[in-house]
């Protein structure tokens, strides 16, 4: 197979079509790596990024796809570490590649050989990975020259959905829930001037805004540029047609919202960003956004609920049960590597001991 670099974004959407075909033939390609995503992904990440591409010899058309992101950190003037990793960093939960399905032990073993020899770097961290192929892959990589390290798996709640919504009150949520759900609808209905909206062409920009601060408010994430990003993926997504976004009202003031992408290849609703004002906490606004959310998906014809990562009590209160993504981290095991690994130590060494010096 030839392996290609693409580097830009108009290398990106010149390959759109062919990323579409692809992705929508192959199973174990998560929504994270739908070409609108690793598009927008792209344009607002930290990280410098390439895609690689993998065709026949004999072809004009590729058969797989690989993104990643990576960074340099210069040391000092002499030595430099270039780190690798899976697309999405920090937005995406779930990772991979995109490939013809007959044709991934190739595609991989193209892609292996090619980070092996034609790219410098000193550490390729495969994060939120749910693609078994990545195993193969991985065990490419199983020589001395490489170090391997398995790393702690990240939970990934999700539902089952039923074909209906009564379905899923009595036989995926316990009763208990289900009361609570019903409680606390009449009430927010009842106890404030409450109505809910969806977002449309019209109110874009502003169900956006209130989302971001609300889930601000929230979560205090510590990065502000995060959340500034997000905004363009959310643009992005609405603009392709599969961002779902809904806000709870009391009056003219927004009181939750909640939002998630719509992957209907593989007809799963994808949770994202959340939020809610917590002056309405007993009213348990997030809990009637999530169960819309859930409502919604049902009625829809999807089959699951991605919840993401994270162990949340609500996820599982609302019917979720766990899968799981693996986390890997290969590092170059070279004689030059590790030469140069030592120095690095060594200069750490060195800076901190002047540094205590100085203090004295």
């Amino acid at each position: 197979m030839k392996i290609d670099i693409l580097t830009n974004l108009e290398q990106i959407d010149h390959i759109k079509k062919d990323w579409d075909s692809i992705y929508e033939k192959d199973e174990n390609a998560s929504f994270f790596l739908s070409w609108p995503w690793v598009r927008s992904w792209c344009e607002v990440t930290p990280f410098r990024w390439i895609v690689l591409t993998a065709q026949k010899e004999s072809s004009t058309s590729p058969v797989a796809f690989l993104p990643l992101g990576f960074r340099t950190h210069k040391v000092n003037r002499f030595f430099s570490s270039t780190d690798f990793v899976s697309s999405g960093s920090a937005w995406a939960d779930h990772s991979g590649f995109v490939c013809i399905p007959d044709e991934s032990d190739a595609a991989l073993s193209a892609f292996a050989l090619f980070l092996k020899k034609k790219i410098r770097w000193d550490s390729l961290s495969l994060n939120e990975i749910s693609d078994p192929r990545f195993v193969f892959f991985t065990n490419l990589f199983q020589s001395r020259n490489f170090q391997i390290k398995t790393l702690k798996q990240t939970e990934c709640p999700y539902i089952e959905l039923p074909e209906t919504w009564d379905q899923y009150c009595l036989e995926t949520i316990s009763k208990r829930a289900h009361k609570d759900i019903n409680y606390y609808v009449r009430r927010i209905k009842r106890d404030i001037d409450f109505r809910s909206t969806s977002i449309t062409k019209d109110n874009l920009k502003d169900s956006i805004e209130i989302l971001l601060s609300l889930y601000e408010k929230r979560r205090q994430p510590q990065y502000r540029l995060m959340v500034d990003r997000f905004r363009e993926i959310l643009t992005r997504s609405f603009q392709n047609n599969f961002l779902w976004l809904n806000v709870l009202w009391d009056g003219v003031k927004p009181i939750a919202a909640c939002s998630a992408f719509l992957d209907r290849k593989n007809s799963t609703f994808v949770g994202c960003n959340t939020g809610f004002d917590e002056n309405y906490s007993k009213l348990r606004p997030g809990t009637v956004i999530f169960s819309e959310s859930v409502k919604y998906a049902i009625e829809n014809g999807f089959k699951y609920y991605d919840f993401g990562r994270g162990t949340e009590e609500y996820k599982y209160t609302f019917g979720a049960k766990d899968r799981f993504n693996s986390n890997t981290q290969i590092i170059k095991n070279t004689p030059a590597s590790i030469m140069k690994n030592a120095f690095i130590k060594m200069h750490f060494i060195l800076k901190k001991h002047i540094s205590k010096q100085k203090e004295l």
